[in-house]
């Protein structure tokens, strides 16, 4: 293995390393939004309070740019790069490895605009213009007085479009942290060898059925009280 190979091996490991690091983020903000199918005042409780040591707004933000928003950068800047450089059609014919790794690629791009649409529209609005609060005047709505929860359901419920935007994104993030889970297992040698590989890919395809079902069900749920039901 000459010195780019190793160079090129080194990056993908730290690539998925990364990619752990931002499956977390992934996963620990669906597990907050998902809140919403116990009511509002749950999904509140999730999204501002979190136990005492996270009702500080200050040392939340900070946990999460450094310890996620870095691994999101680093993962996402290289994924699409690494993305870019191998081409964007589709294999004429090729195995299921290969499939699964094109699969990956697209759905981390489709991610890219998927993520950045949520950390602008609920994140950043939550942290700099409501500060944390639960309720206030909706920024990106009409100004008038709301619920987080009401700000997030307008958001997924405003049309077919995005709420066909929004169940492609569950659906790619699903996917990619699945996969992406298996990709760890390979490139740091957790599962080395055709048997273990095999297991890994039962195991993370049961990953993918439990994000996928939690987030369509937490999806519906915002839609619903979007559209004036109950959540």
């Amino acid at each position: 293995m000459g010195a780019d190979s190793r160079n090129v091996y080194a990056a993908d490991r730290w690539h998925s390393l990364a990619g752990v690091f931002a499956a977390c983020a992934a996963i620990c903000s669906l597990h907050a939004h998902s809140a919403i199918l116990l009511g509002a005042d749950a999904y509140h409780a999730a999204m501002v309070g979190g136990g005492d040591w996270l009702r500080d707004a200050d040392l939340v933000l900070l946990i999460e740019v450094v310890l996620f928003g870095f691994a999101l950068t680093h993962y996402g800047v290289y994924g699409f790069a690494s993305w870019w450089r191998r081409g964007v059609a589709l294999p004429a014919s090729g195995t299921f490895r290969e499939w699964m790794y094109t699969i990956q690629g697209w759905t981390g791009v489709y991610l890219i605009a998927y993520v950045g649409h949520h950390l602008v529209r609920v994140w950043a609005v939550v942290h700099f213009e409501w500060g944390g609060a639960s309720s206030g005047p909706s920024p990106l709505l009409d100004g008038s007085i709301v619920s987080l929860a009401q700000h997030v359901a307008a958001i997924a419920s405003a049309g077919p479009f995005a709420i066909g935007f929004q169940a492609l994104g569950i659906f790619a993030l699903a996917f990619h942290v699945s996969h992406g889970l298996w990709n760890f297992g390979v490139n740091w040698g957790v599962t080395s060898g055709p048997k273990a590989m095999a297991r890994s890919t039962v195991a993370c395809a049961a990953v993918f059925g439990v994000v996928f079902v939690i987030g369509m069900e937490t999806l519906a749920a915002f839609v619903s009280l979007g559209t004036g039901g109950g959540a």
